[in-house]
């Protein structure tokens, strides 16, 4: 891999990270505002899928006559699939963040790699010998897991802004998060099963048609009523993150997964929590101590071990494959 590459790939990495990382603090921003929060994710995804099909169309431009030939696109079910929980997943995150604090629902949803762990390895069968193709295996999942967790309580029981976000309300948001991070998990891995069937597809093309139709069902519950109610400033934030927070991020997040090898591209997940935490203490005045740094530390290791460990797992799986 070329080292220009790779330059290409952390770049793009950081740089998503950074918009993925500032996104759930300005949409606590706008809740705190009183801006609905289905309105927020509605409006997030119609832009997303705009600035994605405007990347498409500057790309055909740019690229005319060196276009790699893809195959067609088909609605297949677990396209579909995907789609819905990511439409729910934005859907619940977006609301949560109206009780809880940005780093908690951020750290919460980083939590996904190791929930797509955990339900791989107990509903697709026809992949556990990807997941975990002996013991050593299992037993990694196990420690992950049991990192996360704790990493997740200290989180999750922290007192110490309750002046900001009182303990019961931060618990309702909380468990939003968690519900809206298990439909983020479902996305991950009907993307994924999605991606091998047909792996021939654009994948930006897939990410705006995913956009797209996961805006259907938000659509059903975004109060178009309140949209004259905004302000120029309201409107500045939610185009920011439609744009960079959605779009753009998603584009550049496609571009590091080309370039970069999982160990490197999994380790932006460090950084996404790192900025959101950082940007709420300046913006929001979070307060630290050591249980959320410790939980929230851990939670963020145990999400990079799992993806490292599912990477390690596969790569085992595919040379007994060439063995037999």
């Amino acid at each position: 891999m070329k080292f220009s590459t790779r330059s290409v790939g952390y770049a793009a990495g950081l740089l998503a990270s950074f918009f993925w990382g500032i996104h759930s603090v300005i949409i606590r921003h706008l809740t705190q505002q009183g801006v609905d929060p289905n309105l927020i994710a509605g409006l997030r995804l119609y832009i997303g899928a705009a600035t994605i099909f405007v990347i498409l169309m500057l790309q055909r431009v740019t690229r005319r006559g060196k276009e790699k030939k893809t195959a067609p696109f088909t609605f297949h079910p677990l396209f579909i699939l995907a789609a819905l929980s990511l439409g729910i997943n934005f859907l619940l995150f977006q609301t949560g963040l109206q009780y809880t604090l940005a780093s908690d629902a951020n750290l919460i949803q980083n939590f996904s790699p190791v929930a797509v762990l955990i339900m791989s390895s107990i509903f697709l069968r026809h992949r556990i010998r990807e997941i975990a193709p002996n013991t050593k295996y299992w037993m990694s999942i196990f420690q992950i897991v049991l990192v996360g967790s704790i990493g997740a309580s200290l989180v999750l029981i922290t007192d110490v802004n309750n002046a900001i976000v009182p303990s019961q309300q931060k618990l309702q948001g909380d468990v939003m998060a968690f519900v809206g991070m298990l439909f983020f998990s479902l996305f991950v891995i009907f993307s994924s099963e999605f991606s091998k069937i047909q792996p021939k597809i654009s994948s930006l093309w897939t990410t705006m048609l995913t956009l797209a139709v996961a805006a259907l069902p938000v659509s059903l519950l975004v109060p178009f009523r309140d949209l004259p109610g905004l302000t120029a400033d309201q409107w500045y934030f939610i185009v920011f993150i439609g744009i960079f927070s959605t779009g753009v991020a998603y584009w550049l997040w496609i571009i590091a997964s080309k370039r970069l090898n999982v160990v490197p591209l999994t380790l932006n997940l460090v950084y996404i929590g790192i900025i959101t935490v950082l940007t709420e203490v300046f913006f929001l005045d979070l307060l630290l101590d050591w249980k959320i740094v410790l939980g929230g530390a851990l939670m963020i290791a145990a999400s990079v071990l799992a993806e490292i460990t599912n990477e390690k797992a596969r790569k085992y799986s595919k040379s007994l494959t060439k063995v037999h």
